[in-house]
């Protein structure tokens, strides 16, 4: 018996498949028997909550299939390992600190206090 010549996919990529194709023919066939109800004459309201809900059903059935993939996806790397490669980085350096000094104390010539400091500052008009 002949390989196949595609890889073996996981399970959960096979139904992400199927439920994006189911879904996607599903949204497709309602459009068409939408707008084959829209032109052909008046229908009874039962038949355009089944038209709409076989459309809800098939956006749903798309929207599983893509979450699925993308767990399965991960699901995948997890099991295998498949984790991004991190570079061990350079061990952190040792910086020496040093305190920070006191303010030196400025010393008038003639032996008085030094003039008080504002710290606000200074507005000029």
């Amino acid at each position: 018996m002949a390989q196949p010549v595609y890889k073996d996919t996981s399970n959960s990529a096979r139904m992400a498949v199927i439920y994006i194709t189911v879904g996607a023919l599903m949204v497709v066939w309602t459009g068409i028997s939408s707008l084959y109800l829209m032109r052909h004459g008046p229908v009874r309201d039962s038949t355009w909550y089944w038209d709409l809900g076989f459309f809800l059903t098939g956006l749903t059935l798309v929207g599983i299939g893509f979450g699925l993939g993308r767990i399965g996806r991960t699901a995948r790397q997890a099991d295998a390992g498949e984790h991004p490669v991190v570079t061990n980085p350079a061990p952190p350096v040792a910086v020496a600190v040093t305190p920070p000094r006191a303010p030196e104390e400025q010393v008038m010539p003639n032996g008085g206090p030094p003039p008080p400091q504002n710290s606000s500052p200074q507005v000029t008009a």
